[in-house]
């Protein structure tokens, strides 16, 4: 679709919507097709120069969180994602918003809470997320805005519901904030004023809370103003790619509501396009106030960060009918070159070992290239297990497979490739001396995946019956990544001190009310090295062991040859918890 002026008869306003960069503002080595932030100011720039032909539109530049945590310029920073926020600060957003990556880093909240005044716009929007201290609002509660074609905006964000292990902020469950009297009361003020509304969530469009606020959010709309108005509902967390109207609950879509959902790693940019008119609408009470009603909702199909043709597509370049060399505009050139000099001056991208495979992310330890294996048999053994521990208690690591976010690619592994593969700092902790009946129980309990949506998601008579029924013959390493990875000795020894870290440890410690189990607690594990933190480990296992072509890694076939991979009947409950997802891929264009 060629991007060209629009019809002046209607009001237009162009979305613009990104998400889930986790520090990756500066492309990507293995894509090096893919722009950076740079990119996206310089495409927002050219929207914008383009429908100021139209004084009947406007654009907005929307964020929808997790910019923090992800690669070594997000990482390898004091505090953490502190250059990645001065980054963002110079695009112009309308509305961004944090993630659970930001939430999760304490330090990195404090910077961003006395830093947020630099973002233009008054961007940083968080509707149900509050500083813990004072109990405020950690960002604006709500934005009201009228763009300068006359469309009224009213914009919220929000953080899909969690436990709130975050340090210094805290998460109102969305349920709680929609029945508030100031929301409602916010919804009953801005309604009547409101053309657009923008619904900004850090959850994505498959997770159920995304499509159960969006019901909410329309019914009180209908309840206080009998208003249907136009609403974009903007996602994150999951990386996917949606662009769909919004589902109704009778299955039916809501030509009135769109949702988009943009990937990851900074990788695509949504681009929808409003058209509204005005309406008249007459509340419960009998007044009548003018609002906005749908023309149109269009959106681009081409959405990779790419500015020339190739494989990937068509480029963004031609959108505007301009040759791919003239896409970067002045202020996106010298955003790069501050982002690439403050590599070059942090010496992030500085070679500090070599690689004789691509190890994957997703491969289970029954492979070779398994990113995985290298860390349950290289970097534990070789950097983390007490000599003294291990003679008094089988040392049994269980790993989440989630704790490496990327690859690690074969050849020349720089620093920012490390943290970029393994880009967690948690610290590593363990549950002491269980017996070999308890460690096997916890085992089993890590890949149901229940932790993920609760413990009371199942009653304990049912968890028996399928603990009852597990297979308890050692299988072979498998090929894919469960939940949870840990190498089975057939559970013969007497006592297991189960090494994991203290982001994981309290999943695993809710499966003890399923086991029987009143203890123990987590502990701080003395680690050998004196190296503490996850990504700090994976960096100096690499350091260290990793260091050029011709030495051999600690991960030979002859180690694995008596190790044995137990799951039992859990893959298959596990993966059926996924049936959820599927009902919400009908809604996918």
């Amino acid at each position: 679709m060629m991007f060209l002026p629009l019809v002046f008869h209607a009001k237009e306003v162009h979305i613009v919507h990104v998400g889930d960069m986790h520090g990756w503002i500066y492309g990507q080595k293995t894509k090096p097709d893919l722009g950076d932030l740079g990119t996206l100011l310089s495409y927002y720039e050219r929207v914008v120069a383009n429908v100021s032909q139209n004084p009947e539109a406007s654009v907005l530049l929307i964020g929808s969180g997790d910019d923090c945590e992800g690669t070594g310029l997000s990482g390898l920073t004091e505090p953490k994602c502190s250059e990645i926020y001065r980054f963002l600060s110079k695009v112009p957003f309308d509305m961004m918003t944090v993630g659970n990556h930001d939430l999760s880093q304490p330090a990195s909240m404090e910077f961003l809470r006395s830093f947020q005044g630099n973002f233009s716009k008054n961007a940083l929007v968080t509707t149900n997320t509050y500083y813990v201290a004072d109990n405020s609002s950690f960002g604006l509660p709500y934005k009201y805005q009228i763009l300068q074609n006359g469309i009224r905006v009213l914009m919220i964000s929000l953080m899909y519901t969690g436990d709130n292990n975050y340090g210094n902020t805290r998460v109102q469950p969305q349920t709680e904030l929609l029945e508030s009297t100031w929301f409602n009361d916010l919804i009953k003020e801005f309604g009547p004023k409101t053309d657009l509304f923008l619904y900004n969530t850090h959850q994505g469009v498959v997770m159920p809370e995304t499509r159960s606020t969006y019901q909410k959010l329309r019914k009180l709309f209908s309840q206080h103003l009998n208003y249907e108005v136009p609403m974009h509902v903007m996602c994150g967390h999951t990386h996917m790619v949606f662009r769909t109207n919004c589902p109704l609950r009778n299955g039916a879509k809501d030509e009135n509501c769109f949702m988009t959902e943009s990937g990851k790693y900074l990788e695509r940019v949504e681009h929808v396009v409003w058209t509204l008119e005005e309406t008249q609408v007459q509340i419960p009470d009998g007044e009548l106030f003018t609002g906005a009603k749908v023309a149109n909702v269009t959106h681009f199909d081409y959405d990779f960060m790419v500015p020339e043709q190739n494989e990937r597509g068509e480029g963004l370049a031609k959108r505007f009918n301009i040759n791919p060399e003239q896409f970067m505009t002045e202020n996106g050139k010298m955003l790069s070159k501050q982002i690439h000099d403050k590599l070059d001056e942090l010496n992030i991208t500085q070679v500090i070992g070599f690689s004789k495979h691509k190890y994957h992310k997703t491969h289970g330890m029954g492979q070779n290239d398994s990113l995985q294996r290298l860390w349950n048999f290289g970097v534990m053994p070789a950097l983390v297990f007490d000599d003294k521990m291990q003679q008094e208690c089988t040392q049994f690591p269980i790993t989440r497979a989630a704790l490496s976010k990327d690859h690690l690619y074969q050849g020349n592994v720089t620093l920012d490739d490390t943290v970029i593969a393994v880009p967690f700092s948690f610290n590593i902790s363990y549950l002491p001396h269980l017996t070999k009946n308890e460690a096997e129980c916890v085992a089993f309990w890590s890949n149901l995946g229940l932790w993920n949506i609760g413990e009371n998601a199942i009653s304990k008579e049912t968890f028996q019956k399928l603990y009852d029924k597990r297979n308890r013959n050692p299988k072979p390493l498998p090929k894919h990544n469960l939940f949870y990875t840990y190498v089975n000795n057939t559970w013969e020894r007497d006592c297991y001190d189960i090494i994991t870290n203290e982001y994981e440890a309290p999943r695993l410690m809710m499966g003890y009310k399923f086991c029987n189990m009143t203890g123990p607690e987590e502990k701080r594990y003395p680690v050998k090295s004196g190296i503490q933190l996850t990504d700090a480990l994976f960096t100096e296992y690499v350091r260290k062991y990793m260091k050029n072509e011709t030495e051999i890694d600690s991960i030979d076939d002859k180690n694995l040859s008596s190790a044995y991979f137990n799951v039992g009947i859990a893959t298959a409950v596990a993966w059926s918890l996924g049936i959820v997802l599927i009902a919400f891929f009908v809604f996918r264009k």
